[in-house]
């Protein structure tokens, strides 16, 4: 079961857009004191989402430490994971890909995701990128 530690939030940034459904998803800035959720491996990730904000609402992020994340699909500890097209993470191995953070545990999926399937990360920092996939 996915769990949380020690981590370092940030709280003074918005949502810009309705995020209530995107709880413990990477986002990214998108505009001043403003962010979104990340949508690609390439996205500047800043870091994992919190709280359920509806837009224009205060954002807690989660920047350092340990946190659950969604995941798209089945990772192994140790994996560098990246954001996927639905806003969840997923293992790369593409050495452009900006990382989010590495998987701290194994967690298989089933063929068909739920999109309510979580894992415990530790977070990389702001705009980590993945030069040492695996």
């Amino acid at each position: 079961m996915a769990y949380e530690e020690a981590q370092v939030t940030i709280g003074s940034l918005v949502a810009g857009a309705d995020l209530s459904s995107y709880q413990y998803s990477p986002v990214k800035l998108s505009a001043s004191l403003t962010v979104n959720r990340s949508t690609a491996g390439s996205d500047k990730h800043l870091g994992i989402l919190q709280n359920k904000p509806a837009s224009g609402q205060a954002a807690e992020i989660a920047v350092s430490g340990v946190t659950k994340a969604r995941i798209g699909q089945s990772v192994t500890y140790g994996q560098i994971l990246t954001a996927d097209s639905s806003s969840d993470l997923v293992p790369t191995t593409t050495a452009t890909d900006v990382a989010v953070a590495i998987a701290l545990e194994t967690i298989s999926l089933a063929s068909t995701p739920t999109g309510d399937e979580f894992a415990t990360v530790l977070l990389l920092g702001p705009h980590a990128y993945a030069a040492n996939a695996s």
